[in-house]
């Protein structure tokens, strides 16, 4: 499933930035794509983890990402 979705916060992981997405929508719009996800990781609802080499200028973009 393909979902729009805003970056609201990030953690390490090994050998990689693990970027937290929250309040994820279906929308349209211009998107970023991204790379493959990772393992869900979060504590709230409907957070996905986005893994990828980014840094904190990934945080509050609107990305294009492929769910689970």
């Amino acid at each position: 499933m393909e979902q729009d979705c805003i970056l609201s916060g990030w953690r390490k992981a090994e050998g990689a930035h693990t970027l937290l997405a929250d309040d994820v929508w279906k929308g349209k719009g211009r998107h970023q794509p991204i790379g493959s996800l990772a393992p869900g990781a979060g504590t709230r609802d409907r957070v996905v983890a986005l893994s990828l080499q980014g840094e904190t200028k990934w945080r509050g973009m609107r990305l294009f990402a492929k769910t689970r």
